[in-house]
């Protein structure tokens, strides 16, 4: 993923932080892990009709988490619903999408005893005499 503010740069969308307290509850980001992408379809069981397929690395809004009559945990998105698992009774097992953890507020507290530095792996903090 190509991050564009706060800080630009890249990063896997696996290890991304996504989201905020404020919304905490509301939605959820997940990002697809399957090689083969997640289909999305139209209604909550797998007989419904496929709209289209997320490809592997896509992150995406989830509103609603619920089990269908197979057992098998599904995510509601925008357009359509997605299996969270790969059906064991395909024959394979994994995950098909991860939740993104939510991303926590930097607090940094500078005195004459400590600064900021920004890096090429974020934020870091260091005791400095001044």
């Amino acid at each position: 993923l190509k991050i564009i503010e706060p800080i630009q740069g890249w990063c896997r969308a696996s290890q991304c932080s996504v989201g905020d307290y404020a919304t905490l509850g509301a939605s959820w980001r997940f990002v697809v892990v399957c090689q083969d992408g997640a289909f999305v379809r139209e209604g909550l069981e797998l007989a419904s009709p496929h709209i289209y397929t997320l490809a592997k690395d896509a992150v995406f809004q989830v509103y609603e988490r619920r089990v269908n009559e197979q057992g098998l945990a599904r995510l509601r998105t925008d357009d359509g619903w997605l299996s969270e698992d790969l059906n064991p009774l395909s024959g394979q097992r994994g995950p098909i999408a991860l939740l993104l953890p939510i991303s926590k507020p930097l607090i940094c507290y500078l005195s004459n005893w400590c600064s900021a530095t920004r890096g090429a792996k974020g934020m870091s903090r260091r005791r400095t005499r001044r």
